[in-house]
């Protein structure tokens, strides 16, 4: 397979000092109360067949359903738990997950914050 190579993401585990190369993660926001991080493998992409630039566009909300990796990506969303969870106050949400609380995505150097709340009313 011929692609293009992914500038990796040096994510901190935990607060070990200790950092580990992956294409990309991300963080939600659920209400403003919890923060959540979420890792992203080139293992798990590739045990699901998904393109980098694919699962990228899934979680900016830009990737078609009619698309045929779509249910791939969904699958690899839905099924991936979080590295770390922050609760803000007591509060406990059992919200749904969504792409629609994802709030920034970390890709090399370059940070995607995604502004939902925009994007709503210009809708």
């Amino acid at each position: 397979m011929n692609r293009k190579k992914i500038t990796k993401t040096k994510y901190e585990i935990g607060q070990s000092s200790q950092f580990v190369d992956l294409p990309m993660y991300y963080i939600t926001k659920i209400n403003g109360y919890i923060t959540q991080e979420y890792i992203i493998t080139q293992d798990l992409l590739d045990q699901e067949n998904v393109p980098f630039k694919k699962f990228l566009k899934y979680l900016k909300d830009e990737l078609s359903k009619s698309d045929k990796f779509y249910e791939s990506c969904d699958e690899i969303f839905l099924s991936n738990g979080p590295v770390t969870s922050k609760v803000k106050t007591d509060l406990n949400i059992n919200e749904k997950r969504s792409i629609k609380n994802i709030v920034s995505i970390f890709i090399g150097n370059e940070v995607i914050n995604i502004d939902r709340d925009k994007s709503i009313k210009e809708n």
